[in-house]
């Protein structure tokens, strides 16, 4: 909360909004990092499940039609 003559003053305003969005934007791409670090970590995984998944459905499939 602001109070008095300095948080009256437009270029104190200015300043604290800006170092606000600075923090902000700082925060978001910390975010983010984890986000696309996670990612990395899971991707491999993931393509292993697909292969997977490929593999078992054409087994599958090699199963249905011969039977």
């Amino acid at each position: 909360m602001s109070s008095g003559k300095t948080a009256e003053d437009p270029a104190w305003k200015s300043k604290e909004k800006a170092e606000e969005e600075q923090y902000a934007r700082a925060k978001e791409a910390e975010a983010l990092k984890a986000i696309r670090d996670e990612l990395a970590q899971k991707q491999p995984a993931k393509s292993e499940l697909d292969t997977d998944i490929e593999g078992g459905a054409i087994v599958l499939a090699h199963v249905l039609y011969t039977a």
